[in-house]
């Protein structure tokens, strides 16, 4: 299963959990479709009542509950062209929280809440991407936890130093 990239890759310095592993690999066939033109897996992305999952990674990685994924046992090795995605994927959406990548996810124009019916789970096509903010990247992070640990370190930069050896 490819996802096993961010984890083998990332794990460690993304804190990765399964809700946290779905929202990023919605936000790697969004990058794959916007920086290469092409899908990065074949497989559905549906529109759940609270976000964009895969449900195969759901169901692989659900006995993890909400602790964070440590290893995984899937050998799938990508192409460079489709390993500097995640790679992307990691440096780019990977220090938000999970709460902030649904929020993210969930922004107005977004391809869910184009396609999200709570009567239905309903599939996200690539075309729905394309169509959607999504596809024009990560728009930046206000509002987010990351938003706001970035303003302290601009306006106080030794603040959380300062905590981490208190």
């Amino acid at each position: 299963m490819w996802p096993c990239a961010f984890i083998a890759c990332h794990g460690d310095s993304l804190a990765l959990t399964n809700l946290k592993l779905n929202k990023l690999v919605y936000f790697a066939q969004v990058e794959s479709l916007r920086q290469r033109g092409v899908e990065l897996f074949d497989d559905a992305i549906e529109a759940r009542e609270y976000d964009p999952i895969e449900p195969a990674v759901c169901h692989e990685f659900k006995r993890f509950e909400k602790s964070m994924i440590r290893d995984c046992e899937c050998g799938t090795k990508l192409a460079y062209e489709e390993m500097r995605v995640v790679d992307y994927v990691a440096r780019s959406y990977g220090a938000m929280t999970a709460f902030d990548l649904v929020s993210l996810s969930h922004r107005d124009g977004g391809a869910w809440g184009r396609v999200f019916d709570p009567h239905a789970d309903r599939i996200i096509s690539s075309g729905d991407i394309i169509d959607s903010v999504d596809f024009k990247g990560i728009g930046g992070v206000s509002g987010t936890f990351e938003a706001g640990a970035r303003g302290v370190m601009r306006a106080m930069p030794n603040a959380l130093m300062m905590l981490e050896n208190s």
